[in-house]
């Protein structure tokens, strides 16, 4: 019983962790562990909704893992010289803007791309 426990209590902490964490791969990872851990948990103690809610999760934030790490690599591709943005593509959308419209001024406050 005190392993069994100790597993939830992991998990516990995993997801505070995680809910803490500034930045978006760290954060997905930590919910990756937690997870497990859960997913560990629910089996042990035989709980059926948590072991669905996280065997649901994990996938969804490996996925997301994968594509931050994809998105850090062009940009990081994109910042040495290779202008192709295709890698970006799928993070893009399309905004219309009116003729004449300011975009931005000079030296503000950087919250998007164009």
């Amino acid at each position: 019983m005190i392993i069994e426990e100790g597993l939830g209590y992991l998990a516990l902490v995993l997801v505070v962790a995680s809910s803490s964490m500034r930045t978006l791969i760290p954060l997905r990872l930590l919910s990756i562990a937690s997870n497990l851990t859960f997913i560990g948990y629910s089996l042990v103690e035989g709980l059926l909704p948590l072991l669905l809610i996280h065997s649901l999760l994990l996938p969804i934030n490996s996925i997301r893992v994968l594509q931050m790490q994809r998105l850090v690599r062009s940009v990081k591709q994109t910042a040495q010289g290779d202008l192709a943005l295709e890698g970006l593509l799928p993070f893009m959308i399309r905004r219309k803007v009116e003729r004449r419209e300011i975009l931005f001024r000079k030296d503000d406050p950087a919250p998007e791309m164009f």
